[in-house]
């Protein structure tokens, strides 16, 4: 028998095999992708062309002690 992976309470997405042990009458399966339209339209003068790529921006942050109670 292999040791048991502690992975608390957090969410896992299987796949590879990194997180399995074995698997007996089973697979992994990826589905495919469903288009759901367009999910945000350029429609402001600086929102547009990228030269073909997409761009993120994104800010992180640290919350403070005293907010991490029963935040996942």
């Amino acid at each position: 028998m292999t040791e048991v992976i502690d992975i608390g309470d957090r969410r896992e997405l299987f796949v590879d095999n990194l997180l399995i042990d074995r698997m007996e009458r089973t697979s992994l399966r990826l589905h495919e992708p469903v288009s759901g339209g367009v999910a945000i339209e350029i429609d402001r003068p600086w929102e547009g062309p990228a030269n073909g790529r997409y761009l993120l921006y994104y800010r992180g942050m640290t919350p403070a002690e005293d907010q991490l109670s029963g935040v996942l």
